[in-house]
């Protein structure tokens, strides 16, 4: 296993463009596409920190496995649960991500609404 950070265009080998288009054909069909797409993003465009990514090749799977920043827009679901830890109500969390927005109650009381949560998913790729 390596430690692959973002590289800047000239640094890409041909394996590493075809993994790049791998994992954009992946993201492409999957929900959490974005996870991967910015592995190979230049360092100088990132506003939030450089995405960091453990690579494993074998012959039978390719596997990333890793961590990024973000891309710094919106709401950050660990930033907004450590500023409820920290007491701000849910205005003061919401007007720190989106300044000049206010709650409003948009729903009839008897509404209701369908989540489906998943866990533990599974990205492997059949060859």
């Amino acid at each position: 296993m390596m430690l692959i950070m973002p590289l800047r265009r000239s640094d890409k080998s041909l394996r590493q463009r075809l993994v790049q288009r791998l994992i954009s054909v992946v993201a492409a069909s999957t929900i959490v596409a974005g996870s991967f797409a910015p592995v190979f993003a230049d360092v100088s465009q990132s506003t939030t920190g450089p995405n960091v990514y453990a690579f494993t090749d074998s012959e039978a799977a390719l596997s990333l496995d890793g961590h990024a920043f973000g891309h710094g827009v919106g709401l950050c679901q660990w930033g907004a649960r450590g500023r409820a830890l920290a007491g701000q109500n849910v205005s003061q969390i919401v007007g720190a991500y989106f300044p000049g927005t206010s709650i409003q109650k948009m729903l009839a009381p008897e509404t209701t609404i369908r989540v489906l949560v998943h866990s533990n998913l599974d990205m492997t790729a059949d060859e």
